[in-house]
């Protein structure tokens, strides 16, 4: 293949004359190389095409000495073609189809997506968005992403493609109308792509399939914005949707009231995402707003919530005023079974972490390891109502830091709390309890926990149990640390209706814990507990 010699600057390069080489492109008249001198701004080689009437380029590719940089235009009507023929890649407009696995923006795209750009796509200019820093184009852009999502869905699903700028946006209800199998996915650049919405309430990007439809979503790298703050949630999942995926998406702080709000959906996955609230504390207390970070309020069985180096944000969040809201909650009348927050997670501030109070749906299989809930009041607040259960919460590694009380389990609402276990979780800074299991909650495994109290006041411990009055059961309190002030009531108190207990290997600063009233007979209190 012949190659030019080498010439000093782009623009010579392109009134120079050019060396044809084999097609390996169809559409196009010509391809051809370039040469230049590699340097830090000017590549070593670039491979042009060129349509047939004229020496506008309509794609090319760089290479430098320190390697590929890449496909760097495509217009439409372009395939690249493989050897042997094969269309390894076809640009109608700015919808490109693979045969092959292609990553945009770091996100692997399976082979035959189809990506289109909001920009500019073949669906024309009633489906193409515009960037700006106002308003004014808000409504129109709304329009044209609905349109766009439910296009995309008629045409077997796909990518939806923010390339970088500000998208000024209205609530939007998202509904492709198609059955199950049929997957959308919202992806962006990074932080660089932003939707930023207007209007004061919400919910503004509300995913409701119609009745009958399952449903998969899926959103990536994309920055949302409120422009100023806002009632109801930024992101609202309330059709029947079977597979929800959030990858590296942050919601940022100061401008919705709630940040993601599911109704009915099921598997539900956040990985690298950063979901915050409003934090305008005194207006919001002033109307009585409560701003909740993950608000699971279905209302039929959800399948399972999981969390992977997450962070959840809520007033207060790591400076006063007093924190405020809930960043957690379970308000739920349908069953929530199995929710993982993994290594990683970090819930931040809030009034509450994690809250368990209200509805009729029952909770099970809590599984938290290695993650943290801080600069909050409560970190884990459970008290189901009456007829509901809470039950097989775990706590592995976990670092709660509660101003309050770090874990609070009650009946105080009548329900069903049970089996709890915590296990080598560090708490600290609580002014109340390390932990509290009131009366009538059983089953309570600690092992080799260290609880590192704030407390120096009476009626305070930093582990209490139970009461002289209502019966309990199966007790565990295994090796750890416990430390409290001088003034509290006992580093570790377990009422003396409490049946079936186990204490051993506890190392106690302070007041020495003990048991109240009568010792039971079905109680063991093992002379391994001893004061630091």
């Amino acid at each position: 293949m012949p190659v030019l010699p080498a010439i000093a600057t782009r623009a010579a390069a392109k009134a120079a004359t050019w060396a044809p080489m084999r097609n390996l492109l169809a559409g196009a008249a010509a391809y051809y190389t370039r040469h230049y001198n590699a340097s830090a701004t000017e590549p070593a080689l670039e491979l042009w095409q060129t349509d047939a009437t004229s020496t506008a380029p309509v794609f090319w590719s760089r290479y430098s000495s320190a390697g590929t940089k890449g496909i760097e235009h495509l217009v439409n009507g372009i395939s690249l073609r493989s050897p042997d023929g094969t269309n390894l890649l076809q640009v109608n407009n700015t919808a490109i189809s693979m045969t092959g696995d292609v990553t945009i923006g770091g996100v692997a795209v399976g082979g035959g997506m189809t990506v289109y750009n909001v920009v500019l796509n073949s669906f024309g200019s009633g489906y193409q968005l515009v960037t700006g820093s106002t308003s004014a184009s808000a409504a129109s852009n709304t329009a044209a992403l609905a349109a766009l999502y439910a296009a995309v869905g008629a045409a077997g699903g796909g990518v939806i493609y923010f390339p970088p700028g500000t998208y000024p946006l209205n609530a939007t209800t998202f509904d492709h109308g198609l059955a199950y199998g049929v997957s959308i996915s919202l992806q962006g650049a990074g932080r660089a792509s932003i939707l930023k919405f207007y209007g004061s309430s919400g919910p503004f990007m509300n995913f409701a399939p119609a009745s009958g439809s399952t449903q998969r979503w899926y959103m990536r790298e994309l920055l949302i914005q409120h422009d100023s703050v806002s009632t109801g949630a930024c992101i609202y999942l309330s059709g029947s949707i079977s597979k929800v995926v959030l990858q590296e998406v942050e919601i940022a702080a100061g401008g919705f009231l709630v940040g993601v709000q599911s109704a009915h959906s099921t598997d539900l996955f956040f990985e690298h995402c950063k979901i915050n609230t409003r934090t305008d504390y005194s207006t919001m207390v002033s109307g009585a707003l409560t701003p909740v970070a993950l608000d699971l309020v279905n209302s039929a069985t959800m399948g399972g919530v999981f969390l992977h180096q997450t962070e959840l944000g809520c007033v207060g969040k790591g400076s006063n005023p007093a924190a405020y809201g809930t960043i957690m909650r379970f308000n739920n009348s349908g069953a929530v079974d199995t929710v993982v927050l993994g290594d990683g997670c970090h819930l931040i501030g809030g009034a509450v972490g994690i809250l368990k109070n209200g509805n009729t749906g029952n909770v099970s299989n809590v599984l938290i390891g290695k993650a943290y809930i801080t600069d909050t009041e409560i970190c884990e607040k459970v008290e189901p109502p009456s007829g509901v259960t809470a039950e097989n919460w775990l706590h592995t590694g976990t670092w709660l830091d509660g101003r309050d009380t770090n874990v609070l389990v009650s009946k105080s609402n009548s329900g069903t709390p049970t089996r709890f276990t915590y296990t080598g979780c560090y708490l600290t800074n609580a002014t109340n309890w390390g932990f509290y299991f009131g009366p009538g909650v059983n089953v309570v495994s600690l092992t080799g926990n260290e609880v590192i109290t704030s407390i120096n006041t009476s009626g305070r411990s930093g582990i209490e149990i139970g009461d002289g009055t209502t019966a309990s059961e199966s007790i565990s309190l295994i090796g750890g640390i416990v430390v409290v002030g001088a003034s509290s009531d006992a580093s570790y108190k377990i009422g003396s209706a409490v049946d079936a207990v186990t204490v051993a290997h506890v190392t106690q600063r302070g007041v020495v814990g003990a048991f109240n009233g009568t010792t039971s007979t079905s109680r063991v209190h093992a002379p391994g507990a001893f004061k630091a």
